[in-house]
């Protein structure tokens, strides 16, 4: 991303030198859209502390597929929604890398090979066929509210041959406010409830001005029909997942937060638990979403089965050692069992001087479509035993 070093910073990690279309090759960026990702206070505040001002920044690379039906019209493409510029321009992606043949004797479509046609699955409409290929990165942060979307299909799906440069054709495509306009689960007992209508007012107000910011993102495809994008988000005390979020994203400037996430959603049925600290990662694979905290907690919730709920699954607790948080976890799901890869480190409050401190793999039964609770893991395998001990 070309305006602004930090952002930059982000792509020419060492993590993603590999991909060699984020180091030859830069994205424009509206200068509201690094502001909303790293605000110019955090930067200052951040370089006051000597720590780098994307340490906050969550970035999340994956393919993705649009349904048949959510191709805007030609006929009112020149008054469409502005909002449905996004879906324009991601179909134009697709079309330039795979394009789409019209037949014109019938009128008929003609899809690529890559086009898959739907089963049966309650995670999509009954719709004809899909086009897959997309190559979208979700950039959010710490200081924001939002998730951001940057097309990338081109430069990963170049076309044989062009008379232009059609990498421009990649960029922005909007941005979605995955945690704003949903009902928070209540914890029962209306004792610090606002009385007067007043009172309620203002506390609804205060409520709506909080910023939920994002400490962490995650994608993966389900595996049927048009294999879903699915994305867990989630903040200090809060996760949720959604589904398709490139279908309804926003693309209003100055950037205004939605009424309403209009993606299929699944958020928690129950309080976050204020046990357990901090949430600060995540990982998701299809009907399971891994959160860890920064009190070396790790928290499994299934989603799916009709219900827009994540129900909770199974509770690990931290490791003997004290002081421990989650550095990362991820999710394994083969035909017998499930796993949870936990990476852990010293937390900042620790004396010790070590960072990485230890891996652990913890199994349990794969969930089925109406999961009961699972009181402990079936087993638990030290990877790196480093300050790790064995209960």
């Amino acid at each position: 991303f070309k305006p602004k070093a930090p952002l930059l910073s982000i792509m020419a990690s060492s993590r993603w030198k590999r991909f060699a279309f984020f180091e030859r090759n830069t994205l424009s960026l509206a200068s509201e859209v690094l502001e909303d990702i790293i605000p110019r206070s955090s930067n200052q505040t951040n370089r006051s502390n000597s720590k780098a001002a994307n340490d906050s920044v969550s970035l999340v690379v994956t393919t993705a597929a649009l349904p048949m039906n959510s191709k805007p019209k030609k006929s009112t493409i020149a008054g469409m929604n502005v909002d449905d510029s996004a879906l324009t321009d991601m179909w134009s992606s697709l079309a330039t890398c795979a394009p789409i043949e019209v037949l014109e004797e019938s009128g008929a479509i003609r899809l690529p090979s890559q086009a898959q046609m739907f089963q049966d699955d309650s995670n999509v409409p009954p719709s004809g066929a899909a086009m897959d290929g997309l190559v979208l990165a979700f950039i959010t942060s710490a200081d924001t509210e939002y998730v951001h979307c940057f097309d990338v299909t081109v430069r990963c799906n170049p076309p044989d041959a062009s008379e232009k440069d059609l990498e421009d054709m990649d960029g922005w495509r909007g941005y979605l406010a995955p945690f704003k306009g949903q009902a928070k689960p209540s914890r029962g007992g209306n004792q610090n409830a606002p009385h007067s209508a007043e009172d309620r007012i203002i506390a609804e107000y205060m409520e709506a001005d909080k910023t939920e910011g994002i400490i962490g993102i995650a994608t993966c495809r389900a595996k049927n029909g048009h294999r879903p994008l699915h994305m867990a988000c989630i903040s200090k005390k809060n996760v949720m997942v959604c589904v398709d979020p490139q279908l309804c994203l926003s693309c209003r400037r100055p950037l205004a937060t939605p009424d309403k996430l209009e993606a299929k959603s699944f958020l928690l049925s129950i309080p976050w638990p204020e046990s357990s600290g901090n949430a600060c990662a995540v990982d998701v694979a299809p009907g399971i979403v891994a959160v860890g905290t920064d009190s070396g907690v790790v928290h499994v919730y299934t989603y799916g089965g009709g219900r827009h709920v994540l129900r909770s699954y199974l509770t690990i607790p931290p490791p003997p050692s004290p002081g421990l948080s989650v550095a990362s976890c991820k999710i394994s799901v083969g035909q017998d069992k499930a796993s949870v890869f936990v990476a852990y480190k010293r937390a900042l409050n620790s004396s010790s001087p070590r960072s990485n401190v230890g891996v652990c793999c913890y199994d349990m039964p794969v969930p089925g479509p109406s999961p009961a609770h699972v009181s402990a893991p079936s087993a638990r395998h030290d990877l790196d035993g480093r300050d790790v001990p064995s209960s």
